[in-house]
């Protein structure tokens, strides 16, 4: 048994055939789709049912063998609850959402589960975006960290490594799912700013004041990272060897560095605005961005470090969300209101 918190049903150690059936929930949403697609280009033709949340009750039925997640961190406790009330058969859960405590909470609805289960968290490092009615993404650069929780068969993990793999998935395997929610909460932090400014990345890392603004939040969260105890994963998708190594240079230098830093960032993401800023200028809710700064933030306040940055930018979400104040004004403005705002709570 590997990496088992808890006790597991006993299973027969045989052989495991490839994976027959997957369920995606979250069909309709930019992942979901996403993995939908590439499940489909899997050799053996598993059967890929994939639905809303509204209908978990009609997936289970299927009895799929896999269960993927691909919903907002927001949604976990609800969408695991009914898998939980509607299973019928073992199966595997995976979890592939951003933000962190997914995985204790996923723990401990799952621990009320009538039937033999695994939980295998998961973080993609793969942009996707919609362009018009398409999903878009790159199928070259599918990338997936998978982080066992506990499992009820010995073979189980290479079974579901190979899966992904078959279904196109450059998959790296790593023992803790704390260091991987951590690690992909803070590549997500990089250029989050233009969630509130609405601007690519190039734009925000040429920037010089935004670029300052950008530093400063990186550094906070790695003194917080660094204070909790976590050891982030090294992880090239993440670049966590090169951010924690920025970190240190001087800020002189940083900022000699910063077209070539602008550039590598923008190809790297598409040059695409941050997943928030597009929900935003497209009206919908960008409430998920709150769980990329909120850690950081609580965190912060527990260990008595300045989170300045992720305060500011959790204030300014959470005000369009109440509809306080809109992210709808022109970026030029928004980017003025952010400095400003940073300037004065800083």
């Amino acid at each position: 048994m590997r990496n088992s918190e808890y006790s597991q049903p006993n299973f027969h150690e045989a052989p495991l055939n490839p994976v027959d059936s997957i369920g995606i929930i979250g069909a309709n949403g930019q992942v979901g789709t996403m993995l939908k697609q590439q499940m489909r280009t899997i050799p053996h033709h598993p059967a890929v049912y994939s639905v809303g949340r509204g209908d978990i009750e009609g997936l289970m039925a299927s009895r799929p063998k896999y269960v993927i997640a691909a919903t907002p961190k927001q949604a976990t406790k609800e969408v695991l609850e009914e898998i939980v009330f509607y299973v019928k058969s073992p199966f595997t859960a995976f979890l592939f959402q951003n933000g962190v405590g997914v995985t204790d909470e996923a723990k401990r609805i799952l621990q009320k589960c009538p039937v033999d289960h695994s939980l295998i968290r998961g973080s993609l490092y793969t942009t996707v975006h919609r362009e018009g009615n398409n999903v878009e993404y790159n199928r070259k650069k599918l990338r997936l960290a998978l982080y066992p929780v506990y499992i009820h068969e010995s073979r189980l993990v290479e079974q579901a490594v190979g899966t992904f793999e078959d279904a196109g998935f450059n998959v790296k395997e790593f023992d803790d799912p704390e260091s991987g929610e951590w690690t992909k909460l803070l590549a997500n932090s990089i250029g989050s700013t233009s969630t509130v400014t609405g601007l690519t990345p190039f734009e925000t890392f040429s920037d010089p004041l935004l670029f300052d603004i950008e530093l400063r939040g990186l550094a906070e969260r790695l003194a917080i990272i660094k204070a909790r105890g976590t050891q982030l994963l090294d992880l090239s998708w993440a670049q966590t060897g090169l951010i924690k190594k920025a970190a240190e240079f001087p800020q002189e230098l940083l900022h000699f560095l910063r077209s070539p830093v602008a550039s590598v960032i923008a190809t790297k993401r598409g040059n695409l605005p941050s997943s928030a800023a597009r929900k935003i200028a497209s009206g919908e809710s960008p409430e998920e961005a709150l769980y990329y700064h909120l850690p950081f933030v609580e965190e912060a306040q527990r260990l008595g470090l300045p989170a300045v940055v992720d305060t500011t930018l959790a204030r300014f979400i959470q005000y369009h969300l109440d509809g306080y104040q809109n992210l709808d004004f022109p970026k030029n403005v928004r980017r003025a209101r952010l400095i400003e705002s940073i300037n004065q709570y800083g």
